[in-house]
């Protein structure tokens, strides 16, 4: 069992409370929400570990389970928004972790940790080189491969 603590860096190996800042419903799914979160700028995990693709695990306290959701954009590491984390969070009828997500109001406390690496594109392609990318996703999929994107091109940008 993650123990959780307010004192330590986020990390998949404990959960750590954050406040929800915003609940919006989509205006293109009745059944889904975009949730934002704000993880205190000195509880940020080293940007090291924050490469594409990663997900955030989100404990429903109510029922002690979790599920893993992958950030919109990423989490904001720099300036005003530092420590903010969008969440596309979808409600199924037998979705324990979704419903009790669809519940939270803003300033209620979640816990959440991670992150934690969910495809490390960098090691499966290196030394492969191709012509052209085609990126196929869906609307939950497609903030994960912009950031995936523009992570691994700016990179290869700054390397040549």
């Amino acid at each position: 069992r993650a123990l959780t603590s307010s004192a330590l860096p986020l990390s998949p190996y404990h959960f750590t409370p954050v406040a929800v800042e915003s609940s919006e419903a989509s205006p293109l799914d009745p059944s889904a929400k975009v949730i934002t979160i704000r993880i205190p700028p000195a509880l940020l995990p080293e940007s090291s570990l924050l490469l594409p693709v990663y997900s955030i695990y989100v404990k429903d306290g109510d029922m002690q389970v979790e599920r893993p959701y992958t950030p919109l954009f990423g989490i904001t590491q720099h300036g005003h928004a530092a420590g903010r984390a969008a969440f596309w969070v979808k409600r199924y009828p037998r979705g324990e972790v979704g419903r009790w997500l669809h519940s939270k109001r803003v300033g209620d406390v979640l816990e959440i940790r991670g992150p934690v690496l969910t495809w490390d594109y960098a090691k499966e392609m290196e030394g492969v080189k191709w012509d052209e990318i085609i990126m196929v996703c869906d609307l939950v999929s497609c903030g994960s491969l912009i950031d995936c994107d523009v992570h691994s091109f700016c990179g290869r940008a700054s390397k040549q």
